[in-house]
């Protein structure tokens, strides 16, 4: 038959014997049999199309990067000698031993898988990631309502590149408002501009001198501008100067920091929301 090995789940072990007296009594050479351990839900249950996803169609449409679904259930039962968790296909090629698959079940785990993607998705280069990971922004931001701007997304595309593991990952992001105030203006609640240890005077006099030095640097960079603000807040009080200016620019009392945030969304826009928070606070 041409065939030296037959490689296959151990579910398969009960039709060995017949298959082998087939074979013989055909005058067919045996073949060497190996039998690897199934692959099981996260109950322990034997993996079926009526219980999770087992297509891996189901993946790839869910953003699930090729190379991190064949690396991770190249892994699923078998250990390499170099104990390497992430490898190419010529360096599994070059590890496999058949000798080296487990006895025991392996469970497919999806955090793990998740793990995986994350791995290979920060090994891309930048236009690979902008292309896997911009249009499903858009796609969230647009359906949002909040009104899409292409140059600010780009801007995000290294701070989607910390945080993502899969695209879906996005959407549950974009669902919770965290890029709301990039692209509209955020809603102010007055009683929390001042940092909590601080005061409504206070902050007004941080945010003015931060109007007022960020309106005449030359340089627009998260950088830049940290170094305009940093020599200030460090005599202030980081907190109690930061802060205000962190929650006029972005309405949330968790966002990124504020010299970002301000490159983002740039100079005049910047401006414009420190205005607004000093002017909310006299009304």
């Amino acid at each position: 038959m041409h065939i030296t090995h037959v490689i296959r789940g151990e579910d398969h072990i009960s039709n060995t014997p017949r298959q082998i007296l087939i074979q013989e009594a055909l005058g067919y050479e045996r073949p060497l049999y190996a039998h690897f351990p199934l692959h099981l839900a996260a109950d322990r249950s034997k993996l079926s199309k009526r219980k999770g996803d087992v297509a891996v169609r189901s993946y790839r449409e869910k953003g699930f990067l090729p190379e991190a679904i064949f690396n991770y259930l190249a892994m699923l039962g078998w250990t390499p000698p170099s104990q390497k968790e992430i490898m190419t296909i010529d360096e599994m090629i070059a590890e496999f031993d058949l000798h080296d698959l487990h006895r025991s079940a392996a469970v497919f785990d999806l955090e793990k898988l998740r793990w995986f993607n994350r791995q290979y998705v920060e090994r891309m280069n930048e236009d690979d990631f902008t292309a896997y990971a911009l249009p499903v922004f858009k796609r969230m931001i647009e359906e949002r309502g909040v009104g899409y701007d292409e140059t600010i997304a780009q801007k995000l595309v290294p701070l989607l590149r910390e945080r993502i593991s899969v695209p879906d990952d996005i959407g549950e992001m974009v669902a919770e408002g965290e890029f709301d105030f990039f692209f509209a203006e955020p809603k102010l609640d007055v009683a929390r501009i001042p940092e909590k240890k601080s005061t409504t005077d206070e902050a007004c006099e941080h945010l003015a001198y931060a109007r007022q030095t960020l309106a005449d640097i030359s340089g627009w960079s998260p950088e830049a501008i940290k170094q305009a603000l940093w020599e200030y807040a460090s005599e202030k009080g980081r907190g109690a100067v930061l802060w205000p200016l962190r929650y006029a620019l972005s309405g949330r009392d968790k966002s990124p920091d504020p010299f970002l945030i301000a490159s983002i969304i740039g100079r005049d826009r910047t401006l414009k929301r420190i205005e607004h928070a000093l002017a909310s606070t006299s009304q």
